[in-house]
């Protein structure tokens, strides 16, 4: 059995707001699965279902566009594990947007009761490549580095947080990059939220509010073939043995 994460994306039908502009949730989720075709399947399944339980809300009009993206863990759910991780070029003026203060982070934005009502949390970790001489140009090399943890509360979790964002950085020298010697350093949190169920097959880990044009909500949905872990799949079976 393998672990994976889903997330899947559903708008509601009502009044636009501010220039066709929709309500859209995108949720994800991670479930255990013998397979990525069983998990593409249960995904469908998880995702309709999730829909059905919004309209039963008086009023309630909301539609399922699709998945948003699929992907397989690299590691069973447990605190300190990874979920997903990321890497992208951008300028340091978008660095610093990126980076997020603690007082706007969700898992103490939203309040403590929102923030205990789990027990765990996801921090999105936010590393920085650094040359040892030279440099990298224009942009910085970002990775970010999603992972859980398993606090009492919010403080808790930010302090795990930072413990587990030390040991992800590494030494001068750890590595090459364009002939130079680099490292990574820690430069902060993209996001530190409260999950909304535990950790476990079917567990729905977070929600994000959105509003989205039609067309984006179109583009957030790929086909099959381009979720991640079937591209994933697909790259292996090229790759020579």
């Amino acid at each position: 059995m393998k672990w994976y994460m889903v997330s899947f994306l559903t708008h509601r039908e009502a009044a636009n707001c501010g220039g066709e502009l929709y309500p859209a949730r995108e949720y994800k989720c991670i479930l255990n699965a013998p397979s990525s075709e069983v998990a593409y399947a249960d995904s469908q399944s998880l995702a309709a279902l999730r829909v059905a339980e919004l309209n039963k809300e008086p009023g309630a009009r909301w539609t399922l566009d699709g998945l948003s993206d699929l992907l397989m863990l690299s590691a069973s759910p447990a605190p300190g594990s990874e979920l997903t991780w990321s890497e992208e070029e951008m300028p340091p003026s978008a660095l610093m947007a990126y980076v997020t203060d603690k007082a706007r982070l969700r898992a103490f934005a939203e309040g403590k009761d929102a923030a205990d009502r789990s027990g765990w949390y996801v921090c999105d970790i936010v590393l920085v490549e650094v040359h040892d001489s030279g440099t990298h140009g224009e942009t910085v090399l970002v990775w970010a580095n999603s992972c859980l943890i398993q606090a009492k509360d919010a403080d808790s979790a930010y302090s795990l947080a930072l413990t587990l964002a030390d040991e992800q950085q590494s030494e001068p020298g750890s590595h090459h990059c364009d002939g130079d010697t680099a490292h990574f350093e820690f430069k902060g949190f993209h996001e530190l939220a409260p999950t909304i169920d535990p950790p476990g097959d079917h567990a729905t880990i977070l929600v994000d509010d959105l509003l989205l044009s039609r067309e984006e909500l179109m583009g957030r949905v790929p086909p099959r073939a381009r979720l991640s872990v079937f591209e994933w799949e697909e790259r292996q079976q090229r790759s020579p043995a």
